[in-house]
């Protein structure tokens, strides 16, 4: 694992993560690993607010994905959420229909929860939740939950930064407040100009 993937604690630490894949893009050794390290750059751009780049990086990555088969399933859905909360960051307010495809893109793997990691079940709740599937939110967030009990750390699409156990499960609380009708965004949306940023159960900010 490179010292940048590494660097995912915190906000600080994106940000010299950054810098220092930013500095490997232009290493032609780097190379054989570009793949990689453009992943850890549009996460990293996520978390410090570089939401325009990640868009952009995410919706090459949403086209090129392959769908529906074999290996590239899980990347399509992967590149498709990401794809999708990096607009919702940049244009201050949620496309339901991404997240809608999102769901689809899930199809039937939702439904064997204790056999997903918490990150993927936490991803999926809000993206059921955005799309208008109440029901399924809550349970898949439960699920994240549940899944969260034997782990130490884990990367919360809440903050785009990989947390301790207590701080998942105070995302995965944020975010039952969202879905029961609080205002609120993603943590990490806040990192950059949280006024133009609209809370998709309220006015908002």
């Amino acid at each position: 694992m490179s010292v940048a993937a590494r660097l995912d604690l915190s906000v600080p630490e994106r940000r010299k993560a950054v810098r220092i894949l930013t500095g490997e893009s232009q290493d032609d050794s780097a190379a054989p690993d570009e793949a990689n390290r453009n992943r850890e750059l549009d996460f990293a751009h996520m978390a410090t607010g570089s939401f325009a780049s990640a868009a952009e990086a995410f919706g090459q990555a949403r086209r090129q994905a392959t769908r529906p088969a074999d290996d590239g399933a899980p990347a399509a859905l992967a590149a498709a959420f990401n794809h999708a909360m990096a607009r919702w960051a940049r244009d201050g307010v949620p496309d339901e229909a991404a997240f809608r495809e999102v769901c689809e893109l899930a199809g039937d793997d939702d439904s064997g929860a204790q056999s997903q990691g918490a990150n993927r079940l936490q991803c999926l709740a809000l993206a059921q939740w955005l799309a208008g599937h109440i029901n399924e939110a809550q349970a898949l967030l439960t699920a994240a939950e549940e899944a969260m009990r034997d782990r130490s750390h884990e990367v919360s699409c809440w903050s785009y930064t990989r947390v301790r156990r207590e701080t998942f499960l105070v995302h995965c609380t944020q975010m039952r407040r969202l879905f029961e009708g609080d205002d609120g965004v993603p943590e990490f949306m806040t990192t950059a100009s949280p006024s133009c940023v609209r809370s998709p159960s309220g006015d908002g900010p």
